[in-house]
């Protein structure tokens, strides 16, 4: 029964990671294409209609659903977390877990969510070792560099997202919002978008 809710719990995270993927793309798209549109404009060799300007607008509001889909993904790994621990604790017999209760708490508070995260999934992975026997055994398994070098990856492109989404935020608020802005606002979103679907890839 723990091996199917743990199965379970991989499926639906795979899921909502695979929508928020789609979602992404499609706004990814869209972006670009907005940016084809607004350099046309900005050379004179585009004429903005109405309908137009309506498909853009629909876009950028879409693009608000990446926020729930993101918030899906999140949600869904959490209780995948939550079944790996339960799988070890009660299938395998491992004991011995100290960052199980940073499972959820890791991804939400500030500083802790750049190492936090990587410590729940290293006991996970140590857990789930093939020499695993039980009791704190999981302990002298070894890590995995991969797993490493994927979570350096995820902290610094987070980062880069971060700074980037600070840069768009500020510039919507600018009252001398020009062309030129609203262009480079699409682009850092597409950068955003990439980098997001890179990640969830890998």
């Amino acid at each position: 029964m723990n091996q199917e809710k743990l199965l379970g719990a991989k499926k639906l995270f795979f899921i909502a990671l695979g929508i928020d993927m789609a979602v992404t793309a499609l706004v990814a798209i869209n972006d670009y294409w907005a940016v084809g549109v607004l350099n046309g404009v900005r050379a004179g060799i585009t004429k903005v209609d109405q309908s137009t300007i309506s498909t853009i607008e629909f876009w950028s509001t879409f693009a608000k659903v990446t926020i729930l889909t993101g918030l899906g993904v999140g949600l869904a790994l959490v209780r995948w977390m939550g079944a790996c621990y339960a799988y070890a604790k009660e299938t395998l017999k491992a004991t011995g877990f100290t960052q199980e209760g940073w499972k959820t708490w890791g991804w939400i508070v500030p500083f802790m969510n750049v190492f936090k995260p990587y410590q729940v999934f290293g006991e996970i992975y140590k857990a789930g070792a093939a020499d695993n026997s039980g009791g704190e055994e999981w302990k002298k398994s070894s890590g995995s560099g991969m797993l490493l070098v994927w979570w350096i990856f995820w902290v610094i492109t987070h980062m880069v997202m971060l700074g980037i989404g600070k840069q768009a935020l500020n510039s919507s608020f600018r009252s001398d919002l020009t062309l030129n802005h609203i262009i480079g606002m699409y682009y850092n979103s597409v950068t955003v978008c990439v980098i997001s679907l890179i990640v969830a890839g890998l």
